[in-house]
């Protein structure tokens, strides 16, 4: 197909299109981890790991191929591969150590790393639970607050935390200080779509990267949130 394609327009749309697809699968697999996990399915587990690892290649190979055809910057792979870390086990280090030290091997003692890691992580958190919550059942757990449903756009919502962080300042200082990844992390943990549906952790990191200005809200779109008034 790529061979039949003799304009720069018709490769830089091919290349935008398996660069999303690329994202979309990496994206699924990611949450995909997340119910394996909640399964305690070590098998099922490290395999979507390793997949996520292939596609977080597939993707930079991409990046890093047609760029000069799409204009878009490489991404970072550690970046990505931290970033999958984390959001597999935030602060359970040994379970995402297990993870990639396993990944690196085609053998039955995968699975017994990985499930060691699972035990060792699961009772790290259970002893904090314990230490935190000294007066509660351990069998019970604080369930998280319910996040917010959001009716407008999200590009809307983001573009408001985008006007705190980058364009209103005190003294030089941005008035909210936070790092794209703090605001992703915090978006998606706190507001859901109109339809009370998850927010896409790529959707939210595609618009807060600065040269994605196609994504962002334009300063004066009659949508935005004007937070001039308010902050003074």
């Amino acid at each position: 197909m790529l061979e039949l394609m003799k304009k720069t327009e018709e490769i830089s749309l091919y290349a935008r299109k398996n660069i999303q697809k690329a994202k979309q699968l990496l994206e699924n697999g990611k949450n995909r981890m997340r119910k394996y996990q909640d399964d305690e399915d070590i098998e099922c587990l490290y395999i979507m790991f390793v997949l996520c690892i292939y596609l977080i290649k597939t993707l930079i190979y991409f990046q890093k191929t047609f760029q000069l055809f799409t204009n878009i910057p490489a991404d970072d792979e550690d970046r990505w591969r931290k970033d999958l870390n984390d959001w597999l086990l935030k602060g359970n280090t040994d379970f995402v150590r297990g993870l990639n030290i396993a990944s690196r091997f085609q053998s039955r003692s995968s699975k017994t790393i990985v499930a060691h890691a699972l035990k060792k992580s699961r009772h790290r958190k259970t002893s904090a639970d314990q230490n935190t919550t000294p007066d509660m059942n351990n069998e019970e757990s604080v369930p998280p607050p319910p996040k917010l449903p959001w009716k407008g756009q999200i590009n809307v919502l983001v573009d408001v935390f985008l006007q705190l962080t980058e364009e209103y300042k005190i003294k030089g200082e941005p008035i909210l200080q936070a790092d794209h990844d703090t605001l992703c992390d915090f978006l998606i943990r706190n507001f859901t779509d109109k339809d009370g549906n998850d927010l896409s952790p790529y959707t939210i990191n595609t618009i807060l990267k600065p040269y994605r200005t196609d994504k962002r809200l334009h300063p004066d779109s009659p949508k935005r949130i004007d937070l001039s008034d308010i902050i003074k």
